[in-house]
């Protein structure tokens, strides 16, 4: 496995300020303490496959601070992460931007209910969790979101279709996929493609797309 720039925490801060995070005392410590959690518990229940620090803190967690490299921030307010699992992105993100609606939709019992031990573990208030299936439609009629984040959920079409539903008008849609996945260029309606950005793992990025 290629050694990535973010072996541990304090290589983590410094990642994360040169992509224009500037996390305080208080977040880098949460951040830490999340991935610690994540190493420990999801892997157990299948909803992931790094089981250090390190490697959570790199594969798991560091993809999500491209963000400032395709959207602007302070357009955001209202964010769900579809397909959450252990939910690495969507509670970085609402540890990151506190100030930010965080949503996580999971389908599957065991991770949304891991999902909210977290929450209530790291005292979030920024974030909840949906309980259902949006292949098969929503269990509520909520607002549309600013950001729908995603990331190995179905395949490229019919994720991008789901996260599409999700999107009011002028929001934002960011998909972390492989590289190679054609499926993500040019995407299927209602979506049009906007640009692309590397992250720390080879082979992986982080696609912007709009509402038509």
């Amino acid at each position: 496995m290629k050694l990535l720039p973010i072996p541990g925490p304090e290589q983590f801060a410094d990642y994360a300020e040169s992509q224009g995070w500037l996390l305080s005392p208080d977040q880098k410590e949460c951040i830490t303490e999340l991935a610690q959690w994540l190493a420990d518990g999801a892997p157990p229940l299948k909803l992931s496959k790094y089981a250090d620090l390190p490697s959570v803190l790199s594969y798991a967690i560091a993809p999500a601070l491209v963000l400032p490299d395709l959207i602007e921030l302070s357009q955001v307010n209202r964010v769900v992460d579809l397909g959450a699992g252990s939910g690495a992105l969507g509670l970085t993100l609402s540890i990151i931007r506190p100030g930010w609606e965080v949503t996580l939709i999971e389908r599957r019992s065991k991770a949304a209910t891991f999902l909210e031990w977290t929450i209530r573990r790291f005292g979030l208030e920024n974030v909840r969790v949906r309980h259902e299936n949006a292949a098969v439609g929503t269990t509520e009629g909520a607002a549309p979101y600013d950001l729908v984040c995603l990331r190995a959920v179905a395949s490229a079409q019919r994720a991008l279709q789901l996260a599409g539903s999700l999107a009011g008008f002028g929001g934002h849609v960011v998909a972390w996929h492989k590289a190679e996945d054609e499926g993500f260029h040019p995407p299927h309606s209602p979506l049009r493609y906007v640009a692309t950005t590397p992250t720390v793992i080879p082979g992986l990025v982080a696609s912007l797309y709009r509402p038509q």
